[in-house]
């Protein structure tokens, strides 16, 4: 991944493109790395990056690159 070349794009809504696991792998699979934020109702933030494209034909899939992560930016 060339760090000068990063491009972010906003590809999944959910309020607007769905709410199930097959609207969520029709927007992310095969789109390459992701950062994923998610605010819950409650106001909770958290979310995860991964430089591999998701895909829902790879259930159970590890990520040995290292390179995944999630967080949170409130306390749980």
């Amino acid at each position: 991944m060339d760090k000068n070349n990063l491009k972010y794009e906003l590809i999944f809504k959910m309020s607007e493109n769905g709410s199930s696991s097959n609207d969520f792998h029709k927007y992310f699979d095969n789109q390459g790395a992701t950062l994923t934020l998610i605010k819950t109702t409650g106001n909770v933030i958290f979310g995860g990056f991964t430089p591999l494209s998701w895909s829902s034909s790879y259930r159970g899939h590890c990520d040995y690159s290292k390179k995944t992560f999630v967080f949170s930016l409130e306390k749980i």
